[in-house]
């Protein structure tokens, strides 16, 4: 047990010594993380109030006072809407293709006798370019205000009123101030958390234990030190056990980081509107969320140090250790496309490695962790580990791998 101290403090001393690794691997993730969620959330906000502000340019063809009549409302700027003949629409189509004008909104000439007379369904044809996010909006908005506003104003004209058109309501009261959400608001606006942060500390975990592990192993082996520290008294075991550890404190304390970060600048990149303006999380979530990143960290850190043992360079250790970096993207970007998870349910999910925790992280952000899937995630995630340290520690005993003979 001394000899796993002693060679746990040396690890930590190099890599705290070292300034250039404090700041590669403390500072400026955290630092880049800020300056480009801030600068996200700049562009997201600026981008919300253009398009808040923004007045489509539509054209009309065919329109009657009975249809102006139907369109105008609180709801939509009608200023730019103009009036045009049929021989003008194709040339209309031409500007929305080059994103000169937004919207070509085509009624047929005889669309309010064929309303009146029951002579026929006339079909309302609305031009636009997907490819052009105001043309795209304005096509959104007419088309909901035409299936809504003007349809329900022709249809109150044919059965004699509006009045007649409302036969019940849904959600609402005549006082106006009931609430029909049941969500737990200490997990309000939580779901965006949920998607993004299980996803993003799989993969920083991974990227700390991938950067710093290749190094401590293949690192001290290229650089010849690695032979020198093999000849100490202490047991290979015990000097295996040590920079596993150390690489794990490590490792635990870059993704806590990162975790933190993103927890506090996601909301302020992605908008209220998105995350709700806040979120919660319990001692016991945040002991939850620690015991998973811990167990997580072990296993990346054992898996690291496996390939780099067999590794002569680190460049070498990196080019082995890409397709697990390839898996456990994969991982995250399954659990953000999740539908197994649901409190506890398929909980033999939870028993994945890498997959599991991040299902585990899912539920805890987004309120619905239950501890039977925690459990089973963190037992099983350190027992591979387990069994991994014991492997590691029968290949320090190897002279032909350790020695790059």
């Amino acid at each position: 047990m001394e000899a796993v101290i002693t060679v746990f403090k040396k690890e930590l001393h190099r890599i705290f010594k070292d300034k250039k690794m404090l700041f590669s691997t403390f500072v400026l993730p955290v630092f880049i993380m800020i300056i480009i969620y801030g600068l996200v959330g700049n562009m997201t906000e600026k981008l919300q109030k253009e398009m808040s502000q923004y007045s489509p340019s539509v054209y009309i063809v065919n329109s009657t006072d009975k249809i102006q009549k139907a369109m105008a409302g609180p709801v939509l700027d009608l200023s730019r809407v103009s009036e045009i003949d049929g021989m003008a629409a194709e040339d209309t189509k031409e500007l929305i293709k080059a994103q000169a004008a937004d919207l070509l909104i085509v009624f047929p000439a005889s669309f309010d006798a064929d309303i009146e007379n029951d002579s026929g369904m006339p079909n309302v044809e609305i031009y636009y370019n997907p490819d052009n996010m105001n043309s795209a909006n304005a096509y959104t908005m007419y088309l909901e205000m035409m299936q809504d506003q003007v349809y329900k104003s022709y249809l109150a004209d044919k059965v004699g009123g509006a009045d007649k058109l409302d036969i019940f309501t849904v959600n609402m009261k005549a006082d106006g101030e009931a609430s029909y959400e049941l969500s737990d608001e200490d997990n309000s606006g939580s779901q965006m958390l949920a998607t993004l942060v299980p996803y993003m500390v799989v993969i920083l975990l991974f990227s700390g234990a991938m950067s710093m592990g290749t190094d401590i192993i293949a690192g001290e082996k290229e650089r010849g030190t690695m032979a020198s520290l093999l000849l100490t008294p202490a047991k290979r075991s015990s000097i295996a056990m040590g920079k596993l550890l150390a690489l794990t404190v490590i490792t635990v304390i870059s993704a806590t980081l990162y975790s933190v970060t993103m927890v506090i600048m996601v909301p302020k990149a992605m908008g209220e509107a998105l995350t709700g303006g806040g979120f919660n999380i319990t001692v016991g979530q945040g002991a939850m969320v620690f015991a998973i990143i811990i167990a997580l960290a072990f296993f990346y850190v054992n898996v690291v140090t496996l390939v780099s043992v067999f590794a002569k360079s680190v460049k070498e250790a990196q080019s082995y250790t890409t397709p697990f970096m390839i898996l456990v993207v994969i991982a995250g970007v399954l659990t953000m496309f999740n539908s197994f998870s649901s409190g506890g349910q398929n909980i033999f999910l939870y028993a994945i490695p890498v997959y599991g925790s991040a299902l585990c992280l899912s539920d805890i952000f987004s309120g619905t962790a239950a501890v039977g899937g925690f459990a089973v995630n963190v037992i099983c995630t350190l027992l591979i580990s387990v069994l991994l340290t014991m492997v590691i520690s029968r290949v320090f005993d190897n002279e032909h791998v350790m020695m790059n003979s």
